[in-house]
């Protein structure tokens, strides 16, 4: 093995040992979060304060190893890719291959939620994301105030998921207990008097009554923990739709979310581009003709806007000009005030600015290629 290739090697285990202690980190201030949520709001202000802070840095050495290990992990791999090609040069391609740590993402907090809202600085917009590449979508780097309360739930089934979880397992235990106990009594009692009917001994009948209730814990547990996990499962794939994309200024979205629209827009747009910019901030880059805002979304991801096939409340529906209602020129934007129980979805336009109507009643055609929703992560309500 040459030199260069040991040091390669000792640069992925290097990563290795960087990825598995953020990992690790990671996962103690998850625990952390579930033990210390049901004590939280009982905490001074001053210990709140101070839990939050230190949460927030916990969570910023967390992200800055992946980061790190990233990195690392690329420059290794750039690194072999040009040993594999000795006709380019090694020192040819130096500075292509020379790993830079900076202009990344650094996260600080900004009105901290539970030390999990936090704020990117120094985004690169420019950088291109693979529309192929396949990324998990963290709904605890921003929350809105506007789903704060979902987010209370979810991390309150979590904690309650996790108590039922051991009970489960005392529980378990104990019934084996139990049952390693009743069996030893029994087989004690017929080796004393194999003509003993040992049901009709008051401990027997003790032991066995107990095992039963535990049994009946144990169903009602474990139909308790599948609620919990189902209630848990519809939450995060709500807070998902809403969640910025992983490229997104969340500075930028925090400014949104407590700003409102630019005057110069309000002023130079018209019609229900106008409607919608009025009723919602939204970021100069995207007023453009209607049937455009889905592909202004995808082209700022700096605004973390995902597109999708669920009306939600405060989303924008971005007709094209081959939409039944839409204009054959420009498209429509429609702004959905509320979904009812039923899955009614109630809009407001141009032509209904006032007062809201179901979107059913205008069109047949609610899904497809022209017709798309635009979460706003600043403000849409999963």
């Amino acid at each position: 093995m040459s030199e260069v290739e040991l040091k390669i090697s000792e640069m992925r285990e290097a990563t290795d040992r960087f990825r598995r202690t953020g990992q690790l980190i990671d996962m103690s201030m998850q625990r952390i979060r579930v033990l210390i949520a049901p004590i939280l709001p009982q905490m001074d202000t001053l210990l709140q304060s101070e839990y939050h802070s230190n949460a927030v840095h916990m969570d910023e050495l967390m992200l800055l190893l992946r980061e790190f290990s990233d990195k690392l992990e690329n420059a290794g791999d750039e690194i072999q890719g040009a040993l594999n090609k000795p006709d380019d040069g090694l020192l040819a391609s130096r500075d292509r291959l020379t790993p830079h740590f900076g202009g990344g993402s650094v996260f600080t907090p900004v009105n901290g939620y539970d030390g999990m809202r936090q704020t990117a600085l120094n985004n690169n917009s420019d950088v291109v994301i693979p529309e192929s590449a396949e990324q998990a979508v963290d709904i605890n780097i921003f929350v809105s105030d506007n789903n704060r309360h979902l987010y209370d739930r979810l991390i309150e089934n979590q904690v309650q998921l996790s108590s039922h979880e051991q009970q489960l397992t005392d529980l378990i235990e104990h019934r084996q207990t139990l049952g390693e106990d009743l069996d030893a009594l029994r087989n004690r009692m017929v080796s004393y008097d194999s003509s003993l009917n040992v049901d009709s001994v008051p401990r027997v009948q003790v032991l066995s009554s107990d095992i039963n209730v535990i049994d009946y814990q144990i169903v009602d547990t474990r139909a308790t923990i599948e609620q919990l996990e189902t209630d848990i499962n519809t939450i995060t794939t709500r807070l998902q739709l809403v969640a910025p994309l992983a490229e997104a200024d969340l500075t930028a979205i925090g400014v949104l979310e407590t700003g409102q629209t630019a005057e110069v827009v309000v002023n130079n747009t018209y019609g229900c581009v106008n409607h919608v910019v009025t009723r919602v901030p939204i970021p100069m880059e995207m007023a453009r003709d209607a049937h455009m805002w889905d592909d202004m979304a995808e082209r700022y991801t700096q605004y973390g806007i995902r597109v999708g096939d669920v009306p939600l409340e405060g989303a924008i529906i971005s007709m094209e000009t081959d939409h039944s209602y839409a204009d054959d020129i420009n498209g429509h934007l429609m702004y959905i005030e509320r979904i009812d129980e039923d899955g009614g979805v109630w809009i407001t336009d141009n032509y209904h600015p006032d007062e809201a109507v179901l979107l059913s009643d205008l069109t047949d055609e609610l899904d497809g290629e022209n017709i798309h929703y635009l979460y706003l992560p600043w403000h849409t309500k999963a």
